[in-house]
């Protein structure tokens, strides 16, 4: 991404989150602010269950991902992505006879989430129809592009390999991925050179709305993070004319901003699908949370109200990590999203003091074997005090690895890696895993 969007996506993301010790809320409303009486509880009846997550808004993300995992626990998941290709301007094309060598897609990539080694394909397709870039677009949408102009198989995700993109390019670059485009399609971008099409970039995406960029296939274990704005994300023609050898010219990716992640899921013989919306009266034994628009965890706290009116110091949720050999392959995440739930039972982002408040990142520890795992302290002091003091609703909150992005913003930099978590849930028989809420509080007479 752009240094301006790296900055601009930290700075939104410490202001919603404000790395800051969790506050006391319950400190102000005590008599006479009085710590002394404080009570400790971390027995509280606790609900959680596993459900499906709502579709999230993926246009105009910081960057993009794309390829296929097949993960034992959550089973298949694929990331495409749709973008615009641009044009440079000002080229004056004289001569009538151009002749293509050949055409490449490259795409820069900043990340990988998965394993290295093993092999995927890829598919690009032409988009015939044009794509509203004014609206906000979901993570379930399908975008109609047709044609196939471009494949790549048997890709292998090797940062350290480079890759020569020009004639005079004699060191090369790493972190690309490269698709080799159809020669038909190569000639049809050259028909263009020298006509109306080319005189603008508003011409150009009226012949051209966009290209389609999927996997193709089953095999994969990973996914890539695309930079769509980085000055080596382009489509390159290779050319030669009647007089000269050896030219190249550009379709820059990163002329645009449009761009759009599509995620699908498929959960079907895996212990996920087993798990989801299991209405158990204890809630699960254990919990799945999964990125781009997986899977999420909605905890419920049934028996807050049983104490009374009390003002809460301190409420913290915590969350601990179930190794399994995937989490290995793709790390957790270190930062856990709690969302409110609103009226309609989705997800919303908390607002004002909550906002800067709610949330957990990840401290590293050990399991009974030694396996490095993840334990996860969420804040949700000023929620719990507001449920009991009734400006709350107390219908629970929900746990994502994605904050919601509004359908109202201009801008999304949001990221949406493939994060996957298995966590102890509310009924776990280990307590070393168990959910459980640490709760320190005043009673108030």
């Amino acid at each position: 991404m752009s240094i301006s969007r790296s900055i601009l996506f930290i700075v939104i993301l410490l202001s919603f989150f404000g790395c800051k010790k969790p506050s006391n809320v319950g400190t102000g409303i005590l008599p006479g602010d009085d710590d002394l009486n404080l009570i400790f509880n971390d027995t509280t009846t606790i609900l959680s269950q596993t459900q499906y997550d709502v579709n999230l808004r993926s246009d105009k993300l910081a960057a993009n991902m794309l390829g296929t995992i097949n993960d034992p626990l959550f089973g298949k998941s694929s990331a495409s992505i749709l973008c615009q290709l641009g044009i440079v301007l000002g080229i004056k094309d004289t001569l009538p006879n151009y002749y293509v060598d050949s055409a490449v897609l490259y795409l820069y990539y900043t990340g990988f989430y998965g394993d290295t080694n093993v092999a995927q394909n890829f598919k690009v397709t032409k988009q015939d129809l044009d794509f509203d870039w004014d609206t906000a677009h979901y993570s379930n949408e399908t975008p109609e592009a047709f044609t196939e102009i471009g494949r790549a198989e048997n890709v292998y995700f090797k940062p350290t390999i480079k890759t020569k993109v020009g004639y005079s390019d004699t060191s090369g670059s790493t972190n690309l991925l490269r698709i080799k485009m159809s020669n038909f399609f190569a000639y049809s971008l050259v028909s263009q050179w020298g006509s109306n099409t080319m005189s603008s970039t508003s011409n150009f995406l009226n012949y051209l709305p966009g290209i389609y960029i999927t996997p193709e296939g089953s095999s994969g274990n990973g996914m890539a993070q695309i930079s769509t704005t980085n000055l080596k994300s382009k489509l390159v023609v290779y050319y030669h004319t009647d007089k000269d050898d050896s030219l190249t010219r550009d379709y820059p990716l990163y002329a645009n901003i449009n761009t759009f992640n599509k995620f699908q899921h498929s959960y079907a013989g895996t212990v996920v699908a087993s798990s989801i919306n299991s209405g158990l009266p204890n809630g699960d034994e254990i919990n799945y949370i999964q990125g781009q628009s997986g899977v999420r965890t909605w905890v419920q706290f049934p028996t807050i109200k049983n104490y009374g009116t009390i003002a809460i110091n301190k409420a913290e949720l915590v969350v601990s990590q179930i190794y399994d050999a995937q989490s290995e392959i793709i790390s957790p995440p270190n930062l856990l999203y709690v969302l409110r739930n609103d009226s309609a039972d989705l997800p919303t982002n908390f607002s004002g003091i909550q906002a800067s408040n709610v949330g957990g990142f990840a401290d590293s520890t050990k399991d009974e074997f030694g396996r490095k795992i993840y334990t996860y302290k969420i804040n949700i002091t000023t929620f719990l005090q507001d449920v009991v003091l009734e400006k709350e609703e107390n219908k629970g909150i929900y746990i994502m690895t994605s904050p919601i992005v509004s359908k109202s913003s201009t801008f999304n930099l949001n990221n949406l890696p493939p994060y996957r978590l298995m966590i102890g849930g509310s009924n776990n028989p280990n307590p070393k895993y168990k959910m459980k809420l640490n709760l320190k509080y005043t009673t108030l007479n």
